[in-house]
């Protein structure tokens, strides 16, 4: 199951969402006060069904977006597609 870290940056309170395999999969925008962000918390636990993602894809990243109910988006997800290793050094 997804658990959220809430922590405190720049005098502002933010969330994380991880997946299972610990991985962040959301974050969310900076609230001012901790209790808006504990709702916000609760507004994404309340409205995460599957209908309300929009899914995007560019060639330079792809994610999702999360819309709340009242149509507005309440979190996006950027990835970047993932980097080719450097070369190794000539001759090898």
């Amino acid at each position: 199951m997804a658990t959220f870290q809430l922590f405190q940056s720049s005098g502002q309170h933010w969330y994380r969402q991880h997946a299972d395999n610990r991985e962040i999969v959301q974050s969310s925008e900076g609230y001012t006060a901790k209790a808006s962000c504990e709702n916000g918390i609760r507004a994404v636990q309340a409205n995460c069904q599957p209908h309300r993602f929009e899914s995007f894809f560019t060639a330079c990243e792809n994610g999702f977006n999360h819309v709340a109910a009242n149509g507005e988006s309440s979190a996006v997800t950027r990835s970047t597609p993932p980097r080719r290793p450097a070369p190794g050094p000539a001759g090898r």
